[in-house]
């Protein structure tokens, strides 16, 4: 993906993108490690960061990020601050979903770098 963002190809980079999503996604009904679903969340803010320098929307790495307050809780503060960064980058089309984590961003605000409160408020 890096290499597509870099060489700027965009119809690759978004052709690629529901493959990484596949490693990402949680089978219905299937309970997950909560190491796990951080790594797995770590990851979908690294493609979301890496979709947005593409200038890519893929609104199923959305649904997955921000599915609901207790997901956006598992996230650390540096990919919390991508996710609200890349969310703002999209503007209205995202709204909704920066609605579901601002109050968990709230709760890591203060462990937050300020390279990461600086992206985040930029996000919102």
């Amino acid at each position: 993906m890096e290499a597509f963002v870099k060489l700027r190809l965009r119809a690759p980079l978004r052709d690629v993108t529901p493959l990484c999503f596949r490693f990402m996604n949680i089978p219905e009904g299937s309970a997950v490690d909560p190491k796990e679903m951080e790594r797995k969340l770590h990851h979908a803010g690294r493609t979301l960061q890496l979709l947005g320098q593409g200038m890519v929307y893929h609104p199923e790495v959305f649904d997955f990020t921000c599915h609901s307050v207790a997901r956006a809780k598992l996230m650390d503060p540096h990919t919390m601050a991508v996710v609200l960064y890349e969310a703002g980058r999209h503007g209205l089309r995202t709204k909704h979903y920066t609605d579901v984590i601002v109050p968990a961003a709230a709760e890591l605000a203060p462990g937050m770098s300020l390279d990461d409160l600086r992206l985040s408020m930029r996000g919102l």
